[in-house]
C-alpha cells in the first residue's frame, strides 16, 4: 500500500501496536528505499481501542481518506470482541472512511467484526461488499470484505483488477458460517 501511495503522491498511514510488526513495517519501507515515518507505535488499552488522543494526532490531522485497510488491535490471546466493533471504534472508524472509494475490513470471519461493516460506512447502500478468503496459517483461515464505492473508478475496474490477480471473491457472508464469534 505504501509503494501504491507513494506512486500516485498519496498520503500513507499505518498505525502498529504491536512493537514486532512496527519494526517490521518499518524495515519493509527502508528496504523499498521508502521514508519510515508514515508508520506510528499507537499505544492502546487492550479492553477498548488505541488510545483516542493518539489515534486523533496521527489520522485526523490527514484528513479524510480515499481508500481505508482496517485491520486490529487485538489482545495478546488474539480475541477482538469489543474492540474494533467499540462504539469508540466505530466512530473514529467512520470519520477516516467518510470519503473512502475503497474501504477494506480485514477478520470479518469473525462475526462481530461482519456485524460492524455498515457502521463502519457512512451510507452502506453506496458500496458494493465482496469477499476474499486468504490463510496466514493453515490454522488461521481469514476473510477479508472489500467495499468498494458503486459509482467511483475502482469500481469500474473491479473486473480487471479480478482477472489480472486471479482472485475469486463472492458477494455474501453468512455470519452463521463464520468460524469465530
Amino acid at each position: 500500500m505504501a509503494e501504491y501511495a507513494k506512486f500516485r503522491n498519496g498520503r500513507f498511514i499505518c498505525l502498529e501496536t504491536n512493537r514486532k510488526w512496527f519494526n517490521k513495517a518499518r524495515m519493509e519501507l527502508r528496504c523499498l528505499a521508502m521514508a519510515d515515518d508514515p508508520i506510528h507505535f499507537v499505544n492502546w488499552d487492550a479492553e477498548t481501542w488505541y488510545s483516542i488522543e493518539e489515534f486523533r494526532s496521527i489520522v485526523q490531522d490527514a484528513g479524510g481518506f480515499d481508500f481505508a485497510f482496517i485491520d486490529g488491535p487485538n489482545r495478546n490471546d488474539g480475541s477482538s470482541d469489543g474492540i474494533r466493533d467499540s462504539e469508540v471504534a466505530l466512530r473514529e472508524i467512520l470519520n477516516c472512511t467518510r470519503g473512502a472509494d475503497v474501504v477494506v475490513i480485514d477478520d470479518v470471519h469473525r462475526r462481530h467484526i461482519l456485524s460492524s461493516v455498515d457502521r463502519m460506512l457512512v451510507d452502506p447502500s453506496l458500496y458494493e461488499k465482496l469477499y476474499y478468503d486468504y490463510v496466514v496459517k493453515q490454522e488461521y483461515p481469514n476473510t477479508i470484505c472489500i467495499c468498494v464505492k458503486k459509482l467511483s473508478r475502482a469500481h469500474a475496474h473491479l473486473g480487471r483488477i479480478q482477472e489480472m490477480m486471479d482472485m475469486r471473491f463472492y458477494t455474501t457472508l453468512n455470519p452463521e458460517s463464520c468460524p469465530e464469534d
